[in-house]
C-alpha cells in the first residue's frame, strides 16, 4: 500500500518578478529553519517573459509559519557583521536620511574620457566614485579619511 499523501495548506508571504530577489529571501527562511517553496520558479527559469503573465513567483510557508515567515522577510540588514576577530564590517546609511539603500556609482567612465578627448578634444576631468541614496535621492562622496562625508 503506498504511504498517504500529506496535504499542506500553503500561504503566500510574498510575490517576486526577478529571480535574484526571490532566492535571497528564500534563502533568509530556510537559513531560520522555516521550510518555504517558490511557487512557479522552473517555470520563470525557463522563460523569464512569462513572469508578468502568472503573477511572479510567489514565495510561501505552512500556514503555521506564517508569522515568522512575516517577521523575518521584515527584518532590516544589521547595522555591523562581525567577521573574524575584533574586525567588522559597518553597513554604510545616507547621511541626510540614515536610510541603507544606498548604492556606490562609478566615477568617469575611461572610455567616456577617450570619446570626449577624440570627438570634441576636450579631456573630462577625473570624478571621483559618489554614493546615492534610493529612499530620499541624496548623492554623496566619501570623506578624505574614508568615511562617508556629504558632497
Amino acid at each position: 500500500m503506498p504511504d498517504e499523501v500529506e496535504l499542506r495548506r500553503l500561504v503566500t508571504v510574498r510575490q517576486y518578478r526577478d529571480l535574484p530577489e526571490a532566492i535571497v529571501d528564500r534563502t533568509l527562511l530556510e537559513s531560520a529553519g522555516i521550510e518555504c517553496w517558490l511557487a512557479d520558479e522552473n517555470l520563470v527559469r525557463l522563460d523569464w517573459f512569462l513572469s508578468n503573465m502568472v503573477g511572479g513567483m510567489r514565495l510561501q510557508v505552512k500556514e503555521e509559519d506564517e508569522a515568522d515567515a512575516r517577521e523575518v522577510l521584515e527584518q532590516g540588514a544589521p547595522a555591523t557583521i562581525e567577521y573574524g576577530e575584533g574586525e567588522e564590517y559597518v553597513q554604510p546609511t545616507c547621511p541626510k536620511c540614515g536610510s541603507a539603500e544606498i548604492t556606490l556609482g562609478k566615477g568617469t567612465e575611461r572610455g567616456l574620457s577617450l570619446a570626449a578627448l577624440y570627438f570634441l578634444g576636450i579631456p573630462l576631468p577625473p570624478r571621483k566614485a559618489a554614493w546615492h541614496c534610493g529612499a530620499c535621492g541624496a548623492k554623496w562622496a566619501d570623506a578624505e579619511d574614508g568615511g562617508v562625508g556629504k558632497h
